[in-house]
């Protein structure tokens, strides 16, 4: 994504942080569900563990080939220790998330919601 937003263009190294997973969600009105066929119907409802998964499986994929082009621009590559990444990870969360609320108030309680139930799922 940051090479095709042009992030990439003023910077003189990229750090491989690995810190970031951005979910997406893909919702249907119940009309195109029930105007679809029985075949486009069973693509669409099918498996989305499975789909998730597969999505991704398809953007690992893609990232050797992103590292390439980043040093053919001549960035440096970093990479981060799992030590490194840790206290990435622990140094930026509260921050960002307190800046998201505070930009975006009006979802505070679905946030709360989101943040109970990944409380829940990652406990099975």
């Amino acid at each position: 994504f940051s090479i095709a937003a042009g992030w990439i263009q003023p910077v003189t190294h990229f750090t491989l942080s690995r810190h970031i997973y951005q979910p997406a969600a893909v919702m249907y009105s119940k009309s195109f569900i029930e105007s679809l066929p029985k075949d486009l119907k069973e693509i669409v409802l099918s498996n989305p563990k499975e789909e998730a998964e597969r999505g991704r499986k398809g953007v690992r994929e893609l990232e050797a080939g992103l590292i390439s082009t980043i040093k053919e621009m001549g960035i440096e590559i970093v990479e981060l220790t799992p030590e490194q990444s840790k206290g990435f990870r622990k140094a930026v969360r509260k921050p960002t998330h307190a800046a998201f609320l505070a930009q975006n108030p009006e979802i505070k309680d679905l946030y709360a919601e989101v943040k109970k139930t990944l409380k829940s799922f990652r406990k099975k």
